[in-house]
């Protein structure tokens, strides 16, 4: 069965692999691949996830409110700060909040920040007093928003051993997914290459045709998400 199939491959297109494929057409493969490159890499943090579902409530109320409302919260994260060294609702502790506000704010992918340090209300206060929440509105025009404002606190924690942030919310909880799905992506990919690659060698015979067969396949996928990333 395998001898027949490969038979009737070859006979479709005419010898073997590498008479198939002339050098010029291989060669402007991989220029565009090479070129594409970039648009590639680009390509994951351009398109916007989003967890609302079109057509129902939540969705509509969500599209409302970023077109009836002047409001910069409207796709808002929960910024969770604890560790201060001093009772968030003091002025050493609303200081700090400031502080980590303002570095938000300046990095553009923050839109608004509500918390312990521009409002007195307690719900924004943790009953340890050491932990405090800030709502932020995460800047929904920037791709890699959140990756932005996650740089920041992380720095921000590193200039205080004793203070941890950790962020919750739709924005963040949606990037989480989408950094895991690709790294799954990614990992599956890989164990599944040396299978394809046996599946190859059995359908055209040789391991020399099998890896252009591979070759090409890659090169046809990282062109079709170069082009993707481009437009």
């Amino acid at each position: 069965m395998v001898d027949s199939f490969r038979a009737s491959f070859f006979q479709s297109f005419g010898g073997g692999a590498v008479n198939r494929i002339p050098i010029r057409a291989a060669a402007a493969w991989i220029t565009a691949a090479l070129l594409l490159f970039p648009f590639q890499r680009r390509l994951d943090r351009s398109i916007r996830a989003s967890s609302a579902v079109g057509g129902t409530g939540s969705a509509a109320a969500e599209a409302r409110i970023h077109s009836g409302f002047d409001s910069p919260f409207g796709e808002p994260a929960l910024l969770v700060v604890s560790g201060l060294a001093h009772p968030a609702d003091s002025d050493s502790g609303r200081m700090v909040m400031r502080e980590i506000a303002a570095r938000l704010l300046a990095t553009r992918a923050a839109v608004g920040v509500l918390s312990s340090g521009s409002s007195l209300d307690t719900l924004l206060v943790g009953t340890d007093r050491t932990t405090a929440l800030a709502i932020v509105g995460v800047n929904g025009t920037m791709p890699d928003a959140m990756d932005t404002l996650r740089t920041q606190t992380a720095s921000v924690a590193r200039g205080n051993p004793g203070m941890t942030l950790r962020w919750t919310g739709e924005p963040a909880l949606v990037g989480d997914l989408r950094t895991m799905s690709a790294r799954e992506a990614r990992r599956s990919e890989l164990r599944a290459l040396p299978v394809s690659i046996v599946v190859a060698v059995i359908a055209f015979g040789s391991l020399l045709d099998a890896m252009i067969a591979v070759g090409a396949a890659a090169l046809a996928i990282s062109v079709a998400l170069g082009l993707m990333g481009l437009l």
